[in-house]
């Protein structure tokens, strides 16, 4: 896998030293509406603006290029490619200008061995590569005439004056380098800001959570990474909802969550009975690891009808 991000550094023998020391402790989540409708499986349709308040009406149009397979089809996004963005932002936010495949295996709660789960490092390197290539173009500019506080904040284009934002999902490149004086494939070097980052912060619209959270004792699996990563992030939207500090158009969010939208959103089989009993003690795994970390105080299954129909989060 790692051949396909191949640079003339590696066809040199002339590799670059770098050392990392900044261990991330924390990571980033964006939870505002345009990183949700670009992580959008569910959507068969493009999806060419975004509704930013349902009372001012206020449309955000938005162009996303996704890359293509061999027939010409789309490549979507998938909920890992969104926890394994948020991996790379958080070693970016911590200072570092590279990280590698086992870095970002770690950050995602995968542990330390990335050479005990060569699966894992191919998914990371495929989501790496959709992330380098999906491009996005985002028009603010109604944005900004609504509120003043955005107006300083994107840039404005002289030639039609209009507040747009364009770039990759992950401006990085991949190299081959000697880390602490291994030969690494796979290190990944930071070129820019994400442009969904800037979006966030400009909306101030990102979470952060303590990154053992996604350390759930439990294996390491597309299906896992999923769970993991949608939950923590739901909880963390549930939370910031509930914060009395929070901004006044931040509406308070239902503590329940359906587990019909948790297999939705990870693209889990909810038809077939003993997937979704194993579905549900991963779950469990995961909440109870929440527990441990003070997270959350407790949750319950709810039943309806004699089946399992929600989750509830107690804090």
């Amino acid at each position: 896998m790692a051949k396909k991000f191949s640079n003339s550094s590696s066809e040199s023998q002339e590799f670059p030293k770098i050392q990392l020391n900044k261990k991330i402790t924390e990571i980033i989540f964006l939870i505002d509406k345009l990183t949700n409708v670009v992580f959008d499986v569910d959507s068969d349709d493009d999806v060419e603006g975004i509704l930013e308040n349902r009372k001012s009406n206020i449309i955000t149009p938005i162009k996303l290029t996704l890359p293509k397979d061999d027939n010409g089809n789309d490549i979507p996004l998938s909920p890992v490619d969104k926890l394994i963005l948020s991996a790379a932002l958080s070693e970016q936010d911590t200072g570092n200008f590279f990280t590698t495949y086992s870095r970002i295996f770690h950050a995602i709660g995968g542990g330390q061995r990335l050479s005990e789960a060569p699966k894992i490092k191919e998914v990371i390197a495929e989501s790496l590569l959709k992330l380098r290539v999906t491009h996005l173009k985002v028009d603010l500019t109604a944005l900004a005439e609504l509120y003043k506080q955005y107006q300083n904040s994107i840039p404005k284009e002289s030639k039609n004056k209009k507040n747009i934002l364009e770039g990759v999902l992950l401006p990085t490149e991949i190299l081959t380098t000697t880390i602490n004086g291994k030969i690494v494939d796979g290190t990944i070097h930071f070129l820019g800001k994400s442009i969904l980052l800037k979006v966030a912060e400009i909306k101030k619209q990102l979470a952060r959570c303590e990154q053992n959270l996604l350390e759930a004792p439990v294996r390491t699996t597309e299906q896992t990474l999923c769970l993991k990563g949608y939950l923590l992030e739901r909880i963390l939207k549930i939370k910031g909802s509930h914060d009395e500090k929070r901004n006044k158009r931040v509406r308070k969010l239902s503590n329940f969550i359906l587990f019909d939208t948790v297999y939705k959103k990870c693209g889990l089989d909810a038809n077939n009975t003993s997937r979704t009993t194993e579905y549900r003690k991963t779950i469990t795994q995961i909440l109870d690891h929440f527990i441990t970390r003070n997270f959350i105080k407790s949750y319950n299954f709810v039943k309806k009808n004699g089946k399992f129909y929600s989750i509830e989060i107690f804090f």
